[in-house]
């Protein structure tokens, strides 16, 4: 699970520096990966962090420049305090 979630933290780089179409393709196939994760998980708490992430990820897709890489580095902040929990 720990590699699933680097894998996100790098996706979450990119998409800060995609718009448009290409944002709202690479912000989907994040979201299906944190998804399947959060199906994957045993405890409420930890598919309640996995859906804050979720919700971070719907509006850094949203967002450009210094707002998205604030996002962006709020999201990653998340996704470390949720690897310590696995």
């Amino acid at each position: 699970m720990k590699e699933v979630l680097a894998k996100v933290v790098e996706r979450i780089d990119k998409l800060v520096d995609k718009t448009g179409e290409e944002a709202k393709q690479l912000g989907g196939e994040i979201r299906s990966e944190l998804e399947k994760l959060g199906k994957e998980l045993g405890t409420e708490e930890m598919r309640e962090d996995i859906k804050t992430v979720i919700s971070g990820v719907d509006k850094l897709v949203a967002r450009t420049g210094g707002e998205a890489r604030e996002i962006a580095e709020n999201l990653k902040k998340t996704i470390k305090s949720f690897g310590e929990k696995l």
